[in-house]
């Protein structure tokens, strides 16, 4: 009986998982907009949050919550594929000047409301 070895598929970016855990860390009915950039470093990506929600929090304090809910969501596979996040408010992505790599359809982006 021979056997043959199989190469290991890289894992999909968990964009969907990671947009339900999102949804859930913000207060119920807060606006988010998600965006998922490619770095240059290998295949990781940087995930940005966009949301008007905790102003007041420090961008530490904005990311640590969203730090503890994907770690324990995410397998370890899927958490190599991130490079690291960011959770910026409407007006200070304004003054970084950016728009985003590449935009999704209408019908996957969350409005701010």
């Amino acid at each position: 009986m021979t056997t043959a070895a199989r190469k290991k598929r890289p894992a999909r970016f968990p964009r969907n998982k990671i947009h339900s855990v999102v949804q859930t860390v913000l207060p119920k009915g807060a606006g988010f907009q998600m965006q998922v950039i490619d770095s240059k470093i290998g295949r990781m990506k940087i995930v940005r949050v966009v949301t008007p929600v905790w102003k007041t929090l420090t961008p530490s304090d904005r990311i640590l919550r969203i730090l503890k809910a994907t770690n324990s969501a995410l397998s370890d596979d899927e958490r190599k594929n991130i490079l690291r996040f960011s959770v910026l408010t409407p007006e200070e992505m304004k003054l970084m000047g950016h728009k985003p790599a590449r935009t999704r359809p209408a019908y996957c982006r969350t409005r701010f409301e």
